[in-house]
């Protein structure tokens, strides 16, 4: 996501942000919101497709501590398969051709 070329709320010019915490700081007077529901608000207008499982990753952490962070196999398993989702979105895999073994998808 990062960088990212937004309009400063204050200035009305066009700025660049090279990571969270500085888009945090420019906006936070505007949202008025927590970091996490910041964070929220960005994957949905910026990575859309990746919203529902950045969500529901969200709250199985949130939620992590009211069951002593014990969860299932099945919670685990479904949790990082979200994050993957959620990884995939973020930092595309790029294999080098020359680097791939022939008959092969790895190096």
């Amino acid at each position: 996501m990062f960088p990212m070329t937004v309009v400063n709320p204050h200035t009305g010019a066009n700025v660049t942000l090279d990571n969270f915490p500085a888009y945090y700081g420019l906006f936070k007077s505007v949202h008025n919101r927590s970091k996490h529901a910041v964070t929220l608000m960005l994957v949905a207008g910026k990575l859309p497709a990746t919203y529902n499982a950045y969500k529901r990753l969200y709250d199985a952490c949130m939620s992590a501590r009211y069951n002593n962070y014990q969860v299932s196999a099945a919670m685990a398993a479904l949790a990082q398969k979200n994050l993957l989702v959620v990884k995939g979105a973020c930092i595309p895999l790029v294999v080098p051709v020359s680097n791939v073994s022939p008959g092969s998808n790895t190096p």
